[in-house]
């Protein structure tokens, strides 16, 4: 994952969006984002803050899926 980058996070594993409170599901997200900087190392791996049409949320590399790479 860099900067730029277009990716996408896993839907929750719960049958419907309106038995889950996370960020994405609360706001209805397409979970689709931009990588927009990288953060400090932590939790035992590289954070990033990304760009989704809810709002910024820090994800670890193993969180999204890159779906596409900047130029």
């Amino acid at each position: 994952m860099k900067v730029g980058d277009l990716v996408k996070v896993a839907d929750c594993p719960t049958y419907s969006r309106d038995d889950c409170g996370c960020f994405f599901c609360f706001y209805d997200s397409s979970r689709i984002g931009v990588v927009k900087e990288q953060e400090e190392y932590r939790r035992g791996c590289q954070m990033w803050t990304v760009q989704f049409d809810c709002g910024e949320w820090e994800l670890a590399n193993d969180e999204a899926e890159v779906i596409s790479e900047s130029g």
